[in-house]
């Protein structure tokens, strides 16, 4: 009886108990007698929780915790249409339970289907144990969550979005994301090999019923069994041959038959370089951005960072590579409208693959347009929220009046890599700076190809100088590639005194420098004063609108500021009018502008350079009988504020700008007070 066999495997009343059914399963078992024997074993205050994957949002349908199917086979559908259990949201991996710990096991505390917050790291907190009956495939998920932690390369994290059914509320739009299989054979899923191994191991404890096989072990003994079996061989649980992430991105690009775009760059001005840019599309991850990076390195020393999809960095998770074969709008009858051919905006970045014909109700929900300009493309991306999506004028979108319409939108969704650039120039200290901009934003060109092309020109030039301190310049796609390169050169950060993020900067518009977050550092202080050298007064607080904000964020707090040509906040055209749109053409790109950014982020340099920083050579507070130069201008009020203000204030991390902030004296009165501070011993001066 298989009450026997689960109390020889050590069931007790009480337990926490997922039972997962391996073997191939006929309609018409008993499962009640089954449940019931589960149940006369562990008693009313055992939890029996059961898979009831559904993977709704990877068929693309709606996800009802009430009434979706579970894809788990004949016991777990038996459970969730009978015993009214808990069910969890979870769209793609939900599991079903009933018993005391039933709601626990089944809130959602994260949208991971694997991994941290998921119901499988829960489950294996609170010591539950697995049941697996049969020996077939395992499909309760837990490989996959062993895979995830594993970081094997035959998977990914990807997201999935779509509609969950809250019960006693509206439907809500969800992104959810669960580990996936890349599309080569390799990659294909063989549990039995890993389970095989397991039982080698002695995982299991291991009964014979009449009904079938019992093997149970505990949730987390079989995780650190498992783990560790994967990070001995990393292909253990797929078919193989094995191959390196690299070799899976190269296929995966030769599988969908990508036609990778050529980018020539002759003439590295500033203003030629974002006119040869501005055309390609140069999404966060595709061959557009990747063929564009490549040739920039053929100007300018880079390294190139790749970071495979799937890649967590901090909180952020790098995304699929997205290709784009075609996206167009056409008359049901085939009469061209439009196609992304003609313009790449004409696409949602990131949108899904969409054909047929859908009714203009439809096609309306998801056809975008620019909410200032009625003549002008939008650019609307959709990189974790996944949906599919076409973008037109205004004026073209009010003039459609057909009832339905032919949508053919071609895209696919692969293993790919994110690209970041980076141009490092040592200086005599390993301390330094770091620029950045974003080569992102397909067909579009003062945002950020502008930065972008500043920023190479100031690197160019600042390479032919003598450097006290290390400069870099960072070449990303927006946000994602900060976090990137961020959670991959944390032992860097403690070394990055400041930053300064480029964009915008190729328009007639008066200079905008938004301060770092904490708006008091040594770098605010610097760039701010040499702004205000060179003629220009708008300095604003903290402003997060790029990849300043990663910078700025907990745990790096690297003070970036942000340097913009673009309207005052006052403006209704703030930042400027053909923001996100296909009117932000290289056509309205001045070479005049793009030079005096150059010009002014050179200040800024020269500025950094000549920053001067003092050292005290006293300890606690000085005893000023034994140095002079207090008594040199005791009668001086303003002289005197200034020396008691600065004798507590002072140390080798602040610059004389900051320290002339700080104390709020006028800067030649500082300046005399460090000199005569100097000369008496009272400080040193830094080189």
């Amino acid at each position: 009886m298989i009450q026997t066999a689960l109390r020889k495997l050590g069931v007790r009343q009480g337990d926490c108990i997922m039972f997962v059914w391996t073997e191939h399963e006929g309609i018409n078992k008993p499962w009640r007698d089954y449940l019931s024997a589960f149940l006369d074993v562990m008693g009313p205050k055992g939890t029996i929780i059961v898979p009831t994957h559904s993977q709704s949002f990877i068929r693309r349908v709606t996800y009802d915790p009430a009434t979706s199917p579970s894809l788990c086979g004949g016991f777990s559908e038996f459970f969730r249409s009978n015993c009214h259990p808990l069910r969890s949201l979870d769209p793609n991996y939900s599991v079903a339970a009933i018993g005391p710990k039933a709601s626990v096991l089944t809130s959602t505390h994260s949208r991971n289907s694997h991994g941290t917050g998921s119901f499988f790291s829960r489950f294996a907190e609170v010591e539950g144990k697995i049941c697996f009956l049969g020996r077939g495939p395992e499909n309760g998920g837990w490989v996959r969550q062993m895979e995830h932690l594993a970081k094997v390369p035959t998977r990914y994290f990807k997201p999935w979005t779509g509609l969950i059914l809250h019960p006693g509320q509206k439907p809500r739009r969800e992104t959810w994301f669960c580990s996936v299989e890349t599309g080569q054979p390799s990659c294909v899923p063989d549990e039995l090999k890993l389970l095989d191994q397991l039982g080698k191991l002695g995982a299991f404890a291991e009964e014979e019923t009449d009904i079938c096989s019992l093997r149970m072990v505990g949730a987390s003994k079989l995780m650190e069994t498992g783990l560790s079996l994967l990070r001995q061989d990393a292909w253990l649980s797929s078919q193989g041959p094995s191959a390196s992430p690299a070799d899976l991105e190269a296929l995966e690009t030769g599988r969908i038959g990508s036609a990778i775009p050529q980018v020539q760059l002759n003439d590295a001005r500033p203003i030629e370089l974002v006119r040869s840019l501005t055309p390609f599309r140069r999404d966060i991850v595709s061959d557009g951005y990747d063929a564009c990076l490549s040739a920039l390195q053929k100007i300018a020393p880079m390294t190139i960072h790749r970071y495979f999809t799937g890649t967590e960095c901090f909180s952020w998770i790098v995304p699929e590579k997205w290709t784009c074969r075609e996206a167009s709008l056409r008359t049901v009858d085939g009469r061209p409208i439009f196609s992304s051919k003609q313009h790449p905006l004409h696409v949602v970045s990131y949108s899904l693959s969409k054909q047929g014909v859908v009714s203009r109700a439809e096609l309306m929900d998801h056809l975008h347009t620019h909410p200032l300009l009625p003549d002008a493309i939008p650019f609307v991306f959709k990189y974790y929220e996944r949906d599919w999506g076409l973008c037109a004028s205004e004026t073209l979108k009010q003039s459609l009046d057909q009832p339905a319409y032919l949508v053919d939108i071609d895209t696919e969704f692969t293993f790919g890599s994110l690209k970041v650039g980076e141009w490092l120039l040592p200086g005599e200290r390993q301390d330094g700076y770091v620029f950045c901009a974003h080569l992102c934003h397909p067909g579009q060109a003062n945002d950020d190809l502008s930065g972008l092309a500043v920023g190479l020109e100031v690197m160019r030039q600042i390479s032919q100088r003598r450097r006290k301190w290390t400069y870099r310049f960072l070449v990303v796609p927006e946000t994602i590639g900060s976090a990137a390169w961020l959670a991959h050169h944390q032992e860097t950060i403690p070394h990055l005194r400041g930053g300064l993020f480029l964009e915008m900067l190729g328009r007639d518009r008066p200079f905008t420098l938004a301060r770092s977050l904490q708006g008091c550092t040594d770098c605010d202080s610097i760039l701010e004063s040499a702004f205000i050298r060179h003629g220009h007064a708008y300095v604003c607080p903290f402003m997060p609108m790029n990849d300043e904000r990663m910078f700025n964020a907990p745990g790096i707090r690297i003070p970036m500021l942000g340097l913009y040509r673009i309207e005052p906040p006052e403006s209704p055209h703030w930042p400027y009018l053909e923001y996100h749109s296909s009117e932000d053409d290289a056509g309205k790109i001045t070479s005049k502008s793009l030079d005096e950014s150059v010009e002014l982020v050179l200040s800024f340099v020269d500025a950094l350079e000549k920053a001067s920083y003092y050292k005290p050579n006293y300890q606690g507070e000085p005893f000023l009988s034994r140095f002079s130069a207090y008594q040199a201008w005791a009668k001086d009020d303003a002289m005197k504020k200034c020396f008691w203000d600065l004798i507590y204030r002072i140390d080798e991390s602040k610059s004389e700008t900051l320290l002339a902030r700080e104390i709020g004296c006028d800067p030649a009165t500082l300046r005399q007070v460090l000199k005569d501070c100097q000369g008496s011993g009272l400080i040193q001066h830094l080189q």
